[in-house]
């Protein structure tokens, strides 16, 4: 490739059993066999999803053609050029209006690590050269070492650096139905004005997934009756306060949008008209008129769970959105079970991650590995009751056997 003119990296996808392979050809039209066999690799030996192996060729597509561009071999790459490509990608024309430099660098962050990771591969293949590694190497990259001597700041050292990506997801406390609805009941019973705006939060939290500072930035002008007539099944908001920055938007069910609309209609107007109250936030202090601020809702739903009870770790208001992730990801497995489609975590992460406002699906592999042993273990809790029936209906048949044998032996006599 260091010697070709610039030309278009094209390739090619095929399905055999179910997996899909892809091939890439250069500018003579001939099999392009460094991505090809390590696509291929990742699809056979290492029983990559389908949806993981088709995103790495696309990553490889674009970088290839950069590299293509810039009339360099794909074995002369080091970490400037890395860098370089980097650069390129963040500074390219044609970016979402919506989207942010820190949200670019994010993305490219994902970019980088597969490239990484390819050429992880290739040094494999290639043990004599120096392509990858910490000693004196093309790419610095300590991803070939032993786990012990690994360094994680030097596995991906390329990337952009604390753009917000090292959030840590583990499950804790995950409310039951019932546990939802013995809060719900909880804050129903408080007086009128407070139980509607409270219940109509606590709806919010578990319907749309929203962190406590998204839902606290929620303004009147964002739920347009107008806008929201339009809608069929969910209507897209886009708080003002989001982790990290982002700008993203979210789904929100048609019928709870409804819901919020007709409380600024009434028990929210009864508060403005009160207090004359100037804030546009959706929820209002019944006492002042002053928008609530997200420590306020946090200690109002600790402090009624632990009025409820539950004392268990990661009972904070964080554990509606995770309630809010494992219906999410239960209705998508249940779906891909009914369609055939793939239910890897990567393959599940992929779909879910816009609903969850994630950039990587990294983020929910907590919650996936939540539901898939949860859905194991009621599986296997059916399998074992099943299993046990029929051992019982074995029993009694060897029971009804000994007997039948042995009036048959009476008679014979």
């Amino acid at each position: 490739m260091a010697s070709s003119p610039k030309f278009q990296i094209r390739f090619i996808k095929r399905e055999i059993d179910g997996k899909v392979f892809y091939s890439f050809f250069d500018n003579k039209g001939q099999v392009f066999y460094p991505p090809t066999d390590y696509l291929i690799d990742m699809a056979d030996r290492q029983d990559a999803a389908n949806g993981t192996v088709e995103d790495r060729a696309c990553t490889l597509r674009v970088f290839f053609q950069y590299l293509s561009d810039k009339n360099i071999d794909y074995l002369e790459v080091d970490d400037n050029i890395i860098e370089e490509f980097r650069d390129n990608l963040l500074n390219k024309g044609n970016r979402n209006r919506h989207s942010t430099t820190n949200n670019r660098k994010i993305s490219i962050n994902v970019y980088l690590r597969q490239i990484y990771n390819f050429y992880k591969w290739v040094q494999g293949q290639e043990p004599r050269k120096r392509i990858l590694g910490v000693g004196g190497h093309q790419i610095t990259s300590s991803l070939l070492a032993s786990k012990t001597d690994q360094q994680p700041s030097l596995n991906y050292p390329k990337c952009f650096q604390r753009v917000g990506e090292n959030s840590k997801h583990t499950v804790n406390f995950v409310p039951s139905d019932d546990q939802y609805n013995e809060m719900f009941d909880f804050f129903l019973q408080a007086r009128p004005n407070v139980a509607s705006r409270n219940t109509l939060m606590l709806m919010t939290f578990r319907k749309s997934g929203l962190r406590v500072g998204s839902v606290a930035s929620l303004t009147v002008d964002q739920f347009n009756e107008a806008e929201i007539n339009k809608c069929v099944d969910v209507f897209l908001v886009r708080p003002k306060v989001q982790k990290f920055g982002y700008s993203k938007e979210f789904e929100i069910p048609l019928t709870l949008a409804i819901q919020i609309l007709n409380y600024i209609k009434t028990d929210r107007q009864e508060i403005v008209n009160k207090f004359q109250a100037k804030s546009s936030n959706v929820f209002l202090s019944t006492t002042k008129g002053t928008a609530l601020k997200s420590n306020h809702i946090s200690n109002l739903f600790y402090s009624a769970a632990i009025q409820l009870g539950w004392d268990k770790k990661g009972v904070g208001l964080h554990c509606l959105r995770r309630l809010f992730a494992c219906e999410t990801i239960d209705d998508d497995i249940d779906c891909s079970i009914e369609l055939g489609l793939d239910t890897s975590i990567e393959a599940v992460g992929l779909r879910t991650a816009q609903k969850l406002g994630h950039n990587s699906i990294l983020s929910q592999q907590a919650y996936i590995r939540h539901n898939k042993r949860r859905r194991q273990g009621s599986a296997t809790h059916r399998l074992n009751e099943e299993l046990q029936a029929e051992k019982d209906k074995n029993t009694r048949l060897s029971i009804e056997n000994a007997e039948l044998r042995r009036m048959l032996e009476q008679r014979s006599r």
